[in-house]
């Protein structure tokens, strides 16, 4: 159940964590320290799976902080993870974002993201195709800033 999303409902709550285990045989008594971070959600939300890509990246991010300055085993560390939970907490509930510098090296950026998971996108007619707005010189530093399909297609234009 390691390195993989996990969600579970549990009475009136969606939990969703993402189990990480480190191996490092001088750090930790059992050669190993298995920790994972978890976001809770109301059960009735529809959005959950706006928390998901979350849940996965700040835990990725613990576990880089572990790697690289023992956050999570050396105790005058961890009184850190109280402050950083509860940062990142207030800003995603207030702001939806949450940027925080945690050391020199590392910064946090987290941001709820719409998701549009299940969502069709619009139907494309036969007759719906890109065009110029305005009159522009296609020169080759102009169809290198296009997209790749704008690219392809503004010759025959």
């Amino acid at each position: 159940m390691l390195n993989r999303l996990v969600k579970l409902n549990f009475r009136d709550y969606k939990v969703m964590g993402h189990p990480i285990g480190l191996k490092h045989a001088t750090w930790y008594a059992r050669g190993q320290l298995n920790f994972n971070m978890c976001f809770v959600v109301a059960k009735e939300s529809t959005i959950d799976c706006m928390y998901e890509p979350l849940v996965q990246k700040f835990a990725e991010y613990l576990a880089d902080l572990e790697m690289e300055c023992g956050s999570l085993h050396t105790p005058e560390n961890r009184s850190q993870l109280l402050a950083i939970m509860s940062k990142v907490f207030t800003d995603l509930n207030t702001c939806g974002e949450c940027v925080l510098p945690v050391t020199e090296l590392t910064t946090l950026y987290l941001k709820l993201c719409p998701s549009y998971r299940g969502v069709e996108p619009p139907k494309v007619n036969l007759y719906m195709v890109p065009m110029f707005n305005r009159a522009t010189q296609l020169t080759p530093a102009v169809i290198d800033k296009m997209d790749v399909l704008s690219q392809k297609i503004s010759p025959v234009l």
